[in-house]
């Protein structure tokens, strides 16, 4: 059954979620732990749904390989090691597939720090058969990794295979858990792995502290999958691995980073239709209020109205009021003396940014109070627009000052009333209402507006009167319209075109099916600034 967020698990399932946090110390610095196993549904239709799509992947990929054997030889271990995976999976996308091979789609994990060190925990199927997978993989691309013994347990010990790294990976089956682990050199292993494999027990586990429960209480989390990085906590075990020499990192690092002292993340839901994710960056009541301040109204910033769009981002900030809260802690970052060396590019940073706040303080741009860009459609021709549907907004508090910059770049601007609450006015800017569309303009009490196309009918948000509770930031982007602009894939099957088209067709069939659109929104809570990710997918074919 689905948790709903924040809701008390019964006694069996509130059970089964200490049992995976019973290895995972209080103290941890950071640790992301999916404690309920993923819905049927969600397994059914996102994973195993696809399995003809990513068998053709893994087919067309060992078909290129075989044809371009010189491509595979000198490539790394973790490469090897990926198709060694690859191959495994050919033909195991189902449930029983999987279990072949050890695995269970509905195993639980945890990962978490043991000390600075990651550390992560899967659940599985059967651990025998993971591990005679883990070993028949190693040797069919032929890699030498050293398999100690810790113990009882055996480890492959993988560090060597990053050079001269100071650390090791290690790999064991236990327990019916795949434990993997990056680990301390030297002396400090031993005891390292004491811990890892239980030989030595806890002061205190994270399931007696209880702590994952209350932020997901909180933060109205799904308790199932809940997280945070305690940012004070990672820096003080950060700083103990530096030199002696830098004894002032560990307070200069923590006066760094006590801005966002701790960030929280978790699920609120997951199904075969999309994924809804909640992050809230924890702030000190002063940065929470300087933003609460800086929060400016913009007509139209809405998920309302960013989800009737292509593509919509927009911000409702007060630039010169959150540039006066900013330029005095710039100001002491840039002439900060610090101890520790590894910091000290910061005082060229801070000071470039200090600069361009001043240059902010006596530009037009100090009035702004926020913009928005709302597209509904872009149609391109060899790279190049061909149509725009689509309007921006920019807020500020003085949108006649506003009209007389932008009329120095729009001549047709100045030339022509635009006055606030009017209808939209038709203006001309040579060559660009030739090749898309007609460009209108408007103002309201508030800002002005621009669109070119058929947008002018998007104008009259500049009158609305903005909504309460507005965010921070809000972005909304459809998986078609960033596949327009090549910014919604990773371009990998472009590159493979003129090398396999076939195998190219088959990054893009996985490519087309990961998302249908995303929505991000930022917003000022009582306890910093919360951030919502909602993932929606395709339907189901």
């Amino acid at each position: 059954p689905k948790a709903s967020p924040g809701s008390s698990p019964a006694p069996a399932q509130e059970q089964a979620r200490a049992s995976l946090l019973d290895q995972v110390p209080a103290t941890t610095p950071y640790v992301y732990a999916q404690l309920d196993p993923f819905p049927n549904e969600y397994i059914d239709k996102r994973i195993l749904g696809q399995a003809k799509v990513y068998d053709n992947f893994v087919d067309k990929l060992a078909q290129f390989r075989k044809k371009n054997p010189d491509a595979f030889n000198d490539l790394e271990l973790p490469t090897r090691l990926l198709f060694a995976v690859l191959d495994e999976l050919r033909g195991k996308f189902s449930r029983a597939g999987m279990a072949e091979l050890g695995v269970d789609l509905r195993g639980r994990f945890v990962i978490y720090g043991q000390g600075i060190w990651p550390v992560a925990r899967f659940e599985l199927a059967d651990g025998g058969r993971l591990r005679a997978t883990i070993t028949r993989m190693l040797e069919r691309i032929n890699a030498k990794v050293p398999i100690l013994s810790h113990g009882e347990t055996e480890m492959w010990h993988a560090g060597d295979s990053f050079g001269d790294a100071p650390f090791d990976i290690v790999v064991a089956v236990a327990n019916d858990q795949l434990i993997a682990a990056a680990t301390p050199r030297g002396d400090a292993q031993a005891a390292f792995l004491d811990r890892l494999l239980a030989d030595e027990p806890l002061d205190r586990s994270l399931a007696e502290s209880g702590e994952l429960a209350v932020l997901a209480q909180r933060y109205q989390f799904a308790a199932g999958a809940v997280g945070f990085l305690d940012l004070i906590h990672t820096a003080e075990l950060a700083a103990d691995l530096l030199p002696k020499a830098e004894r002032g990192c560990k307070s200069e690092l923590k006066d760094l980073v006590a801005a966002v002292p701790r960030w929280v993340v978790g699920l609120q839901n997951i199904s075969s239709r999309g994924i809804a994710m909640r992050m809230v960056l924890e702030t000190p009541a002063d940065i929470r209020d300087a933003l609460e301040r800086a929060r400016a109204p913009v007509p139209g910033l809405s998920k309302d109205v960013a989800t009737r769009h292509a593509l919509a981002i927009g911000t409702g900030l007060d630039l010169q009021t959150f540039s006066d809260f900013l330029g005095p802690r710039l100001s002491n970052l840039a002439t900060k003396r610090y101890q520790c060396s590894a910091l000290s590019w910061l005082n060229k940073s801070a000071s470039e940014m200090h600069r361009a706040l001043e240059e902010l303080a006596t530009s037009p741009a100090r009035s702004i109070l926020g913009a928005q860009l709302l597209v509904r459609n872009l149609d391109l021709s060899m790279g190049f627009p061909k149509s725009v549907d689509a309007a921006a907004f920019i807020g500020t508090r003085d949108p006649g000052a506003l009209l007389q910059v932008l009329s120095t770049f729009i001549p047709d601007l100045g030339a022509k009333p635009v006055p606030p609450g009017a209808p939209p006015v038709a203006i001309e800017i040579p060559g660009i209402g030739a090749m898309l569309g007609k460009v209108h303009a408007a103002t309201g009490v508030s800002g002005v507006a621009l669109s070119v196309g058929p947008g002018v009918d998007l104008l009259p948000l500049v009158n609305e009167e903005p909504a309460g509770g507005m965010p921070l930031f809000l972005m909304h982007a459809k998986r078609d319209f960033m596949r327009k602009l090549e910014l919604g894939g990773s371009n990998t099957a472009a590159a493979l075109r003129g090398l396999d088209p076939e195998l190219a067709d088959a990054v893009e069939e996985i490519e087309s099916s990961d998302y249908d659109s995303v929505t991000i929104e930022a917003r000022v809570i009582g306890d910093g600034v919360r951030v919502d990710l909602e993932t929606t997918y395709p339907a189901s074919k």
